[in-house]
């Protein structure tokens, strides 16, 4: 049996045979697929590292273009401050060979001997240097270095870049060239400040006139006249105060543009501003024959709040007019109500309106709408587009809706502030009498000083004339028993107001504590705390008014 055991594993069957060929078959065919798939994945390997090489290759074409041709100084720094990688522009700016001469380097010893940096500028780059290091992601400054051409003004970020598995931690520094920028920024801000002056000194030039109409229109108004006489004084005054107007929507234009204006925060009467713009506006409006209603609760609208109530009057003003000069027929209507924590004042009219794509014309400067129909108004545009400015500064805003043909709104939205209640005094219009009271009225034009003498006459005071700051220290020197108050102009030839303040306060006595007002056509936002630090007591605006006059004469006499 053994034997026959033997002889048939040496001679197997056909069927052993044949289940034998087939399994190396299926065999055959796994490792054809095996290899199919290797050769695929191997394949794609090398198309994989062909391409990634080839990206890599892009990627240095462009790094060695960015590095040789970028305007800007780009270098690459390890933490110990040697140099790993520099564009050409680092040396051409540092006055070097090329820019392999700074690898290996470090900064500090290149800047030391290629560079008239001071030490301060030393110190600064190395501090900031050693922030990076120590964990600061990014320092952005502006620094004037000197590579040897003279100073030149340079924007410098420097940004440190995390390890990598290919990189350590690495500090990347650009450094910009903004000389040009700078130069061309600080003459746009010359061209501002002499624009800035040459506003204020056309304003000085134009209220020193205006002084001397709106003044002798104010004197004549309070003398005996016919009806006839009145009206013509009256208009005259109106046009006046018009251009008045004008002169101050410029200036204050200006200030904002310049970044100049203020916002002065303090408590005020809210409902006295209302009775006043009620009282002022009602009698304009009648002329035109149209109704002018102010709505406000007298429940809920607090009388004392805090803001800047000259800033307030001013966009109030503005709104009121604009209403008045574009209702023909109808009425205008003032709400004033509180609303969560915001006081907001609405001018709504049953004006022309305005038309949807102009809005956006509404708050910009000189833009004027509609302008064949509204050829005959007056104004120069900058009324709404101050006002939207003030409101912006006082933390608020001003938005319009309207439809055209039927009227707008104007809304003006101011955060809402209290304040304590404050002792009122009464207002009292009636006209000082102060017989043998002694005044100095100091200005270099004559018309200026006649307006303001004639004003003091009517008031009993015997006043003295000086017209220019060195004659006014020798009366004020002079007076037997000395002045009770000083009128002085501010801009005067030779000796100015301020420094003939000065010289006055210098000679001690009365005169050491005098009451000094400034009689000024120059009206800025801070113009008295300037004053104020000038020796003078107070100021009376040009053009001069009677009623203002009077005001600071209760106050000081």
């Amino acid at each position: 049996m053994d034997n026959i055991s033997n002889k048939n594993e040496q001679n197997p069957s056909i069927d052993d045979l044949t289940h034998r060929i087939k399994q190396l078959e299926r065999e055959l065919r796994v490792s054809k697929n095996t290899a199919e798939k290797l050769t695929k994945q191997l394949r794609a390997k090398v198309s994989y590292d062909t391409a990634l090489a080839a990206q890599y290759r892009r990627q240095e074409i462009y790094t060695n273009v960015l590095m040789r041709y970028s305007p800007s100084c780009i270098f690459v720094l390890d933490n110990q401050g040697r140099y790993l990688m520099v564009s050409d522009s680092v040396a051409a700016c540092y006055g070097v060979p090329s820019a392999g001469f700074f690898i290996g380097k470090s900064f500090e010893e290149i800047m030391g001997t290629y560079c008239k940096f001071t030490e301060a500028d030393m110190a600064f780059m190395t501090e900031g240097f050693k922030a990076l290091v120590g964990g600061t992601p990014t320092i952005r400054y502006y620094r004037n270095l000197d590579f040897g051409g003279g100073e030149r003004y340079y924007l410098i970020e420097c940004r440190r870049i995390a390890a990598t598995e290919y990189s350590d931690d690495t500090i990347l520094v650009i450094m910009t060239d903004n000389t040009e920028l700078e130069m061309k920024k600080n003459q746009a801000d010359s061209a501002n400040k002499a624009k800035s002056h040459f506003l204020a000194a056309m304003s000085h030039e134009i209220r020193t006139p205006l002084n001397a109409v709106i003044g002798l229109a104010d004197i004549l108004s309070r003398t005996e006249l016919n009806k006839l006489q009145r009206d013509y004084i009256s208009d005259m005054k109106q046009s006046a105060n018009t251009l008045l107007n004008i002169i101050n929507d410029i200036l204050d234009f200006s200030k904002v543009e310049a970044g100049m204006s203020e916002i002065i925060n303090a408590p005020y009467n809210l409902r006295e501003v209302i009775i006043n713009m009620q009282n002022v506006y009602t009698p304009m409006f009648a002329v035109k024959d149209i109704a002018f209603d102010v709505i406000y609760d007298k429940e809920t609208l607090p009388k004392w709040v805090t803001g800047d109530e000259q800033r307030i009057r001013q966009c109030l003003t503005n709104m009121i007019s604009n209403a008045l000069k574009y209702t023909r027929i109808g009425g205008v209507i003032l709400k004033i109500y509180l609303k969560d924590d915001n006081l907001f004042f609405e001018v709504s009219d049953t004006g022309i309106g305005i038309k949807e794509e102009d809005y956006g014309k509404v708050f910009s400067a000189f833009e004027r709408l509609d302008l064949n129909v509204n050829r005959t108004i007056q104004g120069t545009g900058l009324g709404m587009p101050v006002s939207y400015d003030f409101c912006k500064l006082m933390g608020g805003e001003l938005s319009v809706r309207s439809i055209y043909g039927e009227g707008s709104t104007f809304t003006m939205r101011i955060p809402y502030v209290s304040a304590a209640e404050i002792e009122e005094t009464k207002f009292d219009e009636s006209i000082v009498q102060a017989p043998g009271l002694k005044a100095l009225i100091t200005d270099d034009i004559e018309i200026n000083v006649l307006i303001t003498h004639t004003m003091l006459e009517s008031m009993g005071v015997d006043a003295d004339c000086a017209y220019g700051g060195e004659e006014a220290v020798r009366l004020a020197g002079e007076k037997e028993g000395g002045y009770d108050i000083i009128f002085m102009d501010h801009m005067m030839p030779e000796v100015d107001g301020v420094e003939a303040v000065k010289r006055i306060r210098a000679l001690g006595g009365k005169n050491a504590e005098i009451p000094i007002i400034a009689l000024t056509a120059t009206v800025t936002g801070d113009a008295i705390t300037f004053f104020r630090q000038s020796g003078f007591t107070d100021l009376l605006p040009k053009p001069l008014e009677l009623s203002a006059l009077n005001q600071v004469m209760k106050k000081y006499v």
